[in-house]
């Protein structure tokens, strides 16, 4: 199964760089394109409410890790702190999708999808692998080593879908015009 595993995680890292290079290269061609006025508007609350998202979930995290609650025997701080940031950042690519706010005028958004599919696939499959050979857990709790792919994993899943939805709707609109 180690084997298995290092072959993975080279070919995750393969598939990373030749994502991230394309995603580069494809933004150099595209440097002219720019936000809007409306669009920066929409990302400046989308910033907010992030923020905001974010303060309020680490608040919650310093609540529930508290001994009284307990959560701390079964979720390492660090993964809880991870948790709370990622769903910051998610609150923020959602509302930004959602108001068009995420992509610059004439971005088609071909090289995010791709993007979100590779880091939800490569972070997939790991904790997937994780969880079948039951290392997700260390002594009973899960910590953010192991558990910080997983988080990932449906963070992108979450963008991905997001981003599919709002891609097809405009293509809807496209074509009823």
């Amino acid at each position: 199964m180690e084997k298995t595993s290092v072959l993975i995680v080279i070919l995750g890292i393969a598939i990373f760089v030749a994502a991230i290079t394309r995603f580069a290269v494809k933004n150099k061609i595209n440097a002219n394109a720019h936000f809007d006025e409306m669009q920066l508007q929409n990302r400046a609350t989308g910033y907010k409410l992030g923020f905001m998202v974010t303060i309020a979930c680490m608040l919650v995290v310093l609540f529930l890790m508290d001994d009284f609650v307990g959560l701390s025997s079964f979720v390492e701080p660090s993964l809880a702190i991870f948790i709370a940031l990622m769903i910051g950042i998610v609150t923020f690519a959602i509302y930004c999708i959602r108001k068009e706010a995420f992509f610059r005028v004439g971005d088609k958004g071909t090289s995010y999808i791709v993007l979100c599919t590779v880091i939800f696939l490569m972070n997939g499959i790991l904790s997937s692998l994780r969880i079948i050979d039951g290392t997700i857990l260390e002594n009973g709790r899960i910590t953010f080593e192991h558990g910080g792919g997983l988080v990932c994993s449906v963070s992108f899943l979450m963008i991905l879908i997001t981003l599919i939805m709002k891609k097809k709707q405009i293509q809807r609109a496209e074509e009823e015009e």
